[in-house]
């Protein structure tokens, strides 16, 4: 992915590949998500991340502030809206106060979660 303006150009690692989200310029200290991308109008993270803006991260990446609550359901969000991110890792990190990252989270990691909690109900239904 490469992405150009009047004066630079960015070259940006593959789609499915994104860096530990502590080596991005996102200010610590509150919950975002992340994922490779360019676009401040991208309408799936215009979408989920709403109220909050879009940002971009190193040219190469889309990041907003979230809620606790909606991280879980960042993904689906994404999917719902159009977003495929079959390939694309989607992190996030809630940092404590003095700023270190407290969780990382893939997208086959919550997939992961997800068929657990729904195997589980299935045995108690």
């Amino acid at each position: 992915m490469s992405n150009a303006t009047a004066n630079t150009t960015t070259t940006c690692p593959p789609g499915d590949q994104i860096p530990a989200i502590g080596n991005l310029p996102i200010p610590t200290g509150i919950a975002v998500v992340a994922i490779p991308g360019s676009n401040i109008s991208d309408h799936a993270m215009v979408t989920c991340c709403a109220p909050r803006p879009v940002n971009i991260a190193n040219g190469c990446y889309e990041w907003c502030q979230v809620t606790d609550a909606n991280i879980t359901n960042f993904t689906s969000c994404l999917d719902l809206n159009g977003r495929d991110n079959s390939s694309t890792v989607t992190t996030y990190r809630h940092s404590n106060a003095a700023g270190t990252a407290a969780a990382t989270v893939t997208v086959a990691q919550i997939g992961l979660w997800a068929l657990f909690v729904s195997s589980v109900s299935v045995l108690f239904t």
